[in-house]
């Protein structure tokens, strides 16, 4: 049976001290709880410097302060016993921006072979940018294609959105239906939480509350279609004669399962931790973890981050240990 929990709630109010550098006018975000840094334009400063890590180019200020909070601050691929140590060989199935490279790299102390993909050429290009700032001497290959099944097609068209580069997908069907099934009244709860401020104003805005944040969300999904390349994980496993994968990573928005199906029978024990996260529509999530039982791990643990506890989305990290 598959172990589900939930994470410690987190503090209200708690927003991380992020050193930050730059000369724009400060901006104001409506929806995160992560406050825009006094810098960073788009096609100006596109950059923040964080602590302890340096300077990381982005896409969006919002997402990327999301994203670091969640990987450096809350170290979400590191629960439930998942571990990164000296000499680690890890593969990231959906780089994007290279967060969670980085963060590995910090935490093999640059000592690392890290074979890292990202299908959307503008993101990779970003990807490249953030991780030749690394003395990483050739550790750390990256490769500018997704990944798929065994017997999958070698490219396939995939969605980009414009202000959420980490939600691109090769299953825009299933990632819009999410973001049109969201309540807007289930936002405002978390907005209470994370957001005082607006959250008031939207409830002084009452009747216009729920139409601003739909039309917030809508805005959100503008998007554009890019054709990308697409090979299998044990295809490059074979060509750069990996023995080993101590940490499988996968945050590739619905195409986990068919990432899964490219490792081949032979190839399973070379794997020692996966975390990835699932979309549980039609069963995936208990399909996954049947999987990974199957192939050998012992302890599988999904868990549902708060946000998306209230906002109702059926979103998992999920953690397997042999």
């Amino acid at each position: 049976m598959l172990k589900i929990t939930a994470p410690p709630l987190p503090p209200k109010l708690s927003t991380p001290a992020y050193p930050i550098t730059g000369s724009c006018s400060t901006m104001k975000n409506l929806t995160t709880k992560y406050p825009f840094p006094e810098d960073c334009k788009m096609n100006k400063k596109n950059y923040l410097i964080f602590p302890d890590q340096g300077k990381i180019y982005f896409h969006t200020i919002e997402e990327a302060r999301f994203i670091y909070d969640e990987i450096f601050i809350k170290k979400e691929y590191l629960r439930h016993g998942i571990t990164l140590k000296h000499g680690d060989t890890v593969f990231d199935a959906g780089a994007n921006i290279g967060m969670f490279s980085l963060f590995a790299s910090r935490e093999c102390g640059n000592d690392i072979s890290m074979y890292a993909f990202e299908p959307i050429p503008e993101t990779f290009s970003i990807l490249k940018k953030n991780i030749d700032a690394l003395d990483h001497r050739g550790r750390i290959k990256l490769f500018n294609m997704g990944l798929t099944r065994l017997d999958g097609p070698r490219e396939a068209v995939f969605t980009c959105y414009t202000a959420m580069s980490g939600n691109s997908t090769m299953n825009r069907a299933e990632k819009e239906k999410m973001y049109h099934d969201t309540d807007p009244d289930d936002v405002l709860h978390l907005l209470k939480e994370t957001n005082p401020a607006v959250y008031f104003l939207l409830m002084i805005l009452y009747p216009a509350r729920r139409w601003l944040i739909r039309n917030k969300i809508e805005k959100s999904l503008a998007a554009r279609e890019v054709k990308c390349p697409l090979t299998s994980l044990s295809s490059v496993m074979r060509e750069f004669s990996v023995t080993t994968i101590d940490l499988l990573k996968i945050d590739t928005e619905g195409a986990e399962l068919d990432i899964l199906r490219g490792i081949a029978d032979g190839d399973w024990p070379k794997i020692r931790q996966i975390v990835m996260e699932v979309h549980d529509i039609d069963g995936r999530l208990a399909a996954v973890s049947d999987l990974l039982k199957k192939k050998g791990f012992a302890h599988v643990v999904a868990e549902q981050p708060h946000w998306c506890e209230v906002i109702k989305s059926p979103t998992y990290n999920l953690y397997a240990r042999r």
